[in-house]
């Protein structure tokens, strides 16, 4: 099978951000596999078949340490995300010991406190920005207070990973300023944690060990850095996706109000129809890799699609229908294999929780205006609303 070439993947129309999904249909029926150039000028291949996205997620040709590819990765992306076995297992295993399933488990009443508190704030407006006012304060809150994040200093980070993650939109000198600002800030956050550790996640990072084993500066800014961009920006654009698909689906938003034990199942349906990350973290072959019937040759930049890969019809019965009672959806949003996102859980919990709060103090909510279009973000690193003008009833 011969691969197509797509320009400028990412600086899309807005009709096409908007509902990417018959494009995508489009791009996966033509070739499953297709060079595309990213908004700064960079090639790489595209994957968008759900089989041969869940078999490179566990490649272990394709790596996703950026020395494998034409350029170094700045410092703050020296973390276990972009790191290859032995690193990765070892990073990953000292961060495992903090970030486990019981820690996040007692994180359910700060969610729920942070979840009631905005909420609180914002009662009595006749219509709210849920995205500003909601979505995205509750994550980078309760992420911040994870790590030990001043309250005073969640506005400033939220505005440099907004700019951050608009990749493809926002000009390069201002990427570059966002990302300096992001690496001064937590290079001094963790100097100020090392000389007086509290009781938060930063601090315990810069204690763990395992045996003589431990993390270096280095490895702890990019994890700091990593923490708080995934922490925040995937899980403002799930409850946005979430809250959006419901209020589009009657029916099925009925069926949640009536018995909200199926809010976990709608979270887990949106992670699939509406992926809040697209594609996975760069890949890079290490050598010639044949995918989807092409040969990919060595040093190249590899993106596997999540969202195209969890509308193929070749694996989910009708991918364009939000469906409730799916069932074992088996969707790729958090990735697959090792590099699966240690976040997951909290994401989910943090999305659970914060619909479930909306919608039992305010069951009649509905879009502030019926007619007026939802606008999507731009970027190829995120899906999610910009705004959602809502009225809270």
């Amino acid at each position: 099978m011969s691969e197509r070439h797509l320009d400028q993947y990412g600086q899309l129309p807005q009709e096409i951000r908007d509902d990417p999904y018959p494009w995508y249909d489009r791009l996966r029926a033509e070739a499953p596999v297709q060079q595309v150039t990213l908004p700064h000028g960079e090639e790489a291949w595209l994957i968008t078949r759900y089989s041969d996205a869940r078999e490179a997620l566990n490649d272990p040709r394709l790596s996703n340490d950026p020395a494998n590819g034409k350029a170094p990765a700045p410092v703050g992306f020296r973390h276990m995300g972009n790191s290859d076995p032995p690193d990765h297992l070892r990073l990953r295993r000292l961060v495992a010991k903090v970030f486990t399933p019981r820690y996040i488990a007692t994180l359910r009443p700060v969610i729920e406190r942070t979840a009631a508190e905005l909420l609180d704030s914002i009662a009595d407006h006749s219509a709210v920005d849920l995205i500003s006012e909601y979505a995205h304060p509750l994550p980078l809150t309760v992420i911040c207070e994870m790590l030990g994040v001043p309250s005073s200093d969640h506005d400033a980070l939220r505005g440099w990973f907004a700019t951050m993650a608009a990749i493809g939109a926002a000009p390069a000198d201002e990427l570059e300023a966002a990302f300096g600002s992001l690496m001064a800030y937590f290079s001094q956050l963790i100097v100020a944690k090392r000389a007086e550790p509290g009781d938060d996640l930063l601090s315990e990072l810069t204690a763990v060990r395992d045996g003589s084993d431990a993390l270096d500066d280095t490895e702890l800014l990019s994890m700091a850095f990593a923490l708080v961009g995934a922490g925040h920006e995937t899980v403002t654009n799930l409850i946005g996706n979430t809250v959006v698909t419901l209020l589009r689906s009657p029916a099925q938003l009925r069926e949640v109000l009536d018995d909200p034990t199926l809010i976990p199942s709608a979270v887990e349906e949106v992670l699939r129809f509406e992926s809040p990350v697209p594609s996975a973290g760069a890949r890079y072959t290490t050598e010639p890799v044949m995918i989807g019937g092409v040969e990919i040759p060595a040093n190249e930049h590899v993106m596997i699609g999540l969202g195209i890969s969890n509308r193929d019809p070749e694996r989910f019965d009708a991918p364009a229908d939000f469906d409730l009672h799916r069932g074992d959806i088996a969707h790729l949003a958090f990735g697959h294999g090792r590099h699966f996102c240690i976040g997951a859980h909290l994401a989910r919990l943090e999305a659970e929780i914060a619909v479930a709060t909306l919608l039992a103090r305010h069951p009649g909510t509905a879009f502030a205006d019926p007619d007026a279009p939802v606008e999507w973000l731009d970027g190829v690193a995120r899906r999610g609303v910009r705004s959602l003008f809502l009225s809270l009833r």
